[in-house]
């Protein structure tokens, strides 16, 4: 019997198999190209916080340096890869984070102006070694990450293809030096973060103090150990006035030479210096020099406090010294502030030297003389004091007065402001002291806190000294200088309400500049009751929500919604920081970000008498994805120079929406472009027009009503072939989707050789018209407002920005215009 074949199953077995095998194919070909992909991604944006996070190194080291307090910082030096179902991620990436040899910086032909500490810096070099601080990724896509170092103030980018500077120098700012060297060792590879806890190594107990220095007859040098390069350091300093030159040196140095002189005298330059311990095997520094602190000579009656400062190497005061007196060989140990206090009782009349030194004695540096006159008569019994110490000026209080109409009790109501300025004066003979130390002290402490613990006089004999109250109660404050001391009492009061800074509760979400997406910045206001303004320094953003890593603004712009912090103030402050920050973070304003001018890298002020600022976030992120921030509470501190810290927890709930609302809103222009072939701030060549002619200048004018003070001039140049031309482009960025848009032109006029005619058009980014244009030809100052077509409304709320263009056009003459202000006002009325 025979069967035939039955064929039927095998087209289904086969598909199967087809089908299997693309499936195979496939999941292999995504584990081979999308999931790398995925994860340099990843990588990526690990990069640009992790180049966050050395700024925010860099920012404690110097900050520790200035203040002799650690400031606690972190680098997450690795990153996690997404999880996959199906598919296989290499391990986590690592990093690396080490310390660095790097050299000495030297400083030559410098010469302290007092004589005493230029027993010791004199004009001969003086070095001081300092490290490097190098974040080196490993990851596994991203081939060519660079490496993120830290040297001499600054943070840069050191990749295949050259250096890149993430931050500006603070080694020279006008007439001002400072020089923080890193000591220590530090090496740590891992996957996870690494806490660094910079301290003080000097000065270790207070804040730095500033020497005077002058050339000793040539130009000073300063030689830096780096391996940033000449051209970088160049760009660096150069808008640094009093630098003569940058230039290459010996063993890898870069030499920057300074002015000695300026119109035929000393320049005298403000040195500071600091050394900061990183990680672990720290030097310690140690007495170097003594330096008096009172008088060198004074002429007594009875008895005189001789008061001296030891100092280490880089000029910081050195607590836990034995100094030894000649007088006697007694001993007294330097206290917190590096100082020791001999008191010294004229026996008979005469002159006497007194001695005060540490160490065996052995060099110049190492002791400071005293020449004390003893006027005959002298009783010996002490309580005469060379000079006559009177607090004269209590400024604003309201004080009790004695015969000669010196305060003696005066009294700070808390409820009205809180700082107020009390002037001593210092006199011997009846004649002004001039260039003595003041010290201040109280009696108690938790009522009133002084704005510094001494002062010198100056050419009139007088020292000022602010004071801030903290409670009620009494205190006596005094004054002290050559022997004498006087006292007055301040009687700290609370007559009402105690004015403050306050979070007005208004915290909202906002879209910033786009029309669509999640509302990923927050805007928020405060308002200062008290009298006098407040300095903002620092702002504090820390989401409840810890998954929220990064506040990051996405545009190339510098403006509100395009910066991480936008503060509108009585004085505008601003930081625009380049790949963002990582979160939690503090946002030193006048240090971070980039250097682009006022308001950037400029401290807010909040005007008094319940003057407002605007803050302005943008935008909060989760692995460099924009977040919803409608339900996202988020801690606010704010620090300031002359009030307490402010804390406040924002829910971006409290004021609205703030993606667009009844209320008004107005924005002002972030950009310009124009042909005068300088590239200045604020200029952004990729806005329209394409091929611009003609220039503009103070464009950081546009901004501000200022009464026809600080304006805006555009301009044509004969640089057209067919004659003078203008065509110029201004941008204004976040302007919030709202159903009418007006631009308000302020203060203007138009000048020139021709009609005096201006037109000014809305276009788009291709420098395409969306609508009419309008012209200007008033001659007298005039401000106009133009309510925007509904083409102009629409393709506003759709991208966020108005693109406008100046222009003038074959007049072949000079048209002019001249502007105070610009903005596009928005609401739904």
């Amino acid at each position: 019997m025979t069967f035939r074949s039955d064929d039927r199953g095998v087209t289904v077995q086969v598909g199967t198999i087809l089908l299997f095998a693309t499936l195979v194919v496939a999941m292999s070909l995504y584990q081979a190209t999308a999931i790398p992909s995925q994860n340099q991604t990843v990588e990526f944006r690990h990069n640009e916080r992790v180049q966050g996070q050395m700024q925010d190194v860099r920012n404690a080291i110097v900050r520790t340096g200035a203040t002799g307090t650690g400031q606690p910082t972190s680098v997450t030096l690795g990153t996690q890869y997404p999880g996959h179902v199906l598919f296989v991620n290499p391990p986590p990436a690592s990093g690396s984070l080490r310390t660095a040899k790097l050299g000495s910086t030297t400083i030559e032909h410098l010469s302290a102006t007092d004589s005493e500490t230029r027993d010791y810096f004199d004009g001969g070099g003086h070095s001081f070694s300092t490290r490097a601080l190098v974040y080196a990724p490993n990851y596994d896509q991203y081939a060519n990450a660079p490496d993120t170092v830290y040297e001499n103030t600054v943070v840069y980018n050191r990749g295949r293809d050259g250096n890149a500077t993430l931050t500006d120098q603070q080694l020279v700012h006008g007439t001002r030096i400072t020089l923080v060297t890193v000591n220590g060792s530090l090496s740590r590879t891992q996957s996870g973060t690494v806490s660094l806890d910079p301290h003080a190594l000097s000065p270790s107990t207070t804040m730095t103090r500033t020497i005077s220095v002058q050339s000793d007859g040539n130009d000073p040098v300063i030689r830096i150990p780096t391996t940033l390069g000449v051209a970088k350091w160049t760009r660096l300093l150069a808008d640094q006035r009093y630098v003569q030159s940058v230039g290459s040196g010996a063993d890898g140095t870069v030499a920057v030479t300074l002015k000695g002189r300026e119109n035929g005298t000393n320049v005298t330059y403000d040195l500071r210096m600091a050394a900061v311990g990183v990680g672990s095997n720290t030097t310690e520094t140690n007495a170097t020099y003594i330096t008096n602190v009172s008088p060198k000579t004074e002429t007594v009656n009875g008895t005189t406090t001789l008061v001296a400062e030891v100092r280490d190497r880089y000029n910081n005061p050195v607590s836990g010294v034995t100094v030894t007196s000649s007088d006697g060989g007694r001993t007294e140990t330097t206290n917190e502030q590096g100082r020791v206090r001999f008191e010294y009782e004229a026996s008979e009349p005469g002159t006497e030297t007194v001695t005060l030194s540490i160490d065996d004695n052995g060099a110049e540096r190492e002791r400071v003389s005293f020449r004390i006159e003893t006027a005959s008569g002298g009783t010996g019994s002490g309580g005469g004091g060379t000079y006559d110490v009177e607090w004269v000026d209590a400024a604003g209080l309201d004080c009790t007065h004695d015969a000669n109409g010196y305060p003696t009790v005066c009294t700070l109501d808390r409820s009205a402001t809180s700082t107020h300025t009390l002037t001593a004066n210092v006199t011997y003979g009846g004649e002004p002291v001039t260039d003595t130390t003041v010290d201040f002290g109280l009696n108690r402490t938790g009522v009133v806190s002084t704005s510094s613990k001494e002062a010198t006089t100056g050419d009139d004999g007088r020292v000022q000294v602010s004071i801030d109250d903290s409670s009620t109660g009494d205190v006596k404050l005094l004054a002290a200088s050559g022997g004498d001391a006087d006292s007055v009492v301040v009687h700290v009061v609370q007559s009402g309400a105690m004015p403050e800074i306050v979070y007005n509760g208004d915290a909202a979400a906002t879209r910033g500049y786009r029309n669509s997406g999640p509302k990923s910045g927050v805007v928020f206001s405060v308002t200062n009751e008290r009298p006098e303004g407040a300095t903002l320094t620092d702002v504090h953003v820390e989401p409840h929500d810890s998954t929220i890593d990064a506040l990051s603004d996405p545009s190339y712009g510098t403006g509100i919604y395009e910066s991480e912090l936008y503060v509108s103030a009585q004085r505008d402050g601003a930081s625009d920081i380049g790949n963002g920050v990582s979160l939690p973070t503090t946002i030193d304003i006048d240090s971070d970000g980039q250097n682009l001018g006022p308001p950037f890298r400029q401290n807010p002020i909040i005007g008094g008498n319940n003057g407002t600022a605007t803050f302005y976030l943008y935008q909060f992120e989760r692995n460099g994805t924009p977040v919803e921030m409608a339900n996202e509470p988020v801690d606010v501190t704010l620090t300031f120079e002359n009030h307490d810290p402010v804390s406040f927890t924002l829910d971006a709930n409290d004021g609205g929406n703030g993606g667009g609302g009844g209320e008004q809103t107005t924005a002002y222009p972030d950009a310009f472009n124009d042909g005068d072939g300088a590239l200045e701030y604020g200029e952004d060549p990729s806005i329209p027009p394409s091929n611009p002619e003609g220039g503009l200048e103070g464009f950081g004018n546009l901004d501000v009503d200022s009464n026809d003070n600080q304006v805006a001039a555009l301009r044509e140049y004969y640089r057209h072939p067919d004659g003078f031309e203008m065509s110029i482009g201004v941008s204004v960025s976040g302007i919030e989707s709202r159903n009418h848009h007006t631009l308000v032109l302020g203060d203007y006029r138009t000048s020139g050789g021709g009609s005096h005619e201006v037109s000014v058009t809305p276009v788009d980014e291709n420098g395409d018209p969306l609508g009419g244009s309008y012209t200007l030809s008033e001659s007298s100052t005039t401000t106009r407002r133009i309510d925007l077509p509904q083409a102009v409304v629409e393709y506003v709320n759709d991208n966020g920005t108005l693109y406008l263009v100046f222009e003038d056009r074959n007049s072949n003459q000079d048209e002019r215009l001249r502007i105070d202000y610009l903005s596009v006002e928005s609401s739904d009325d």
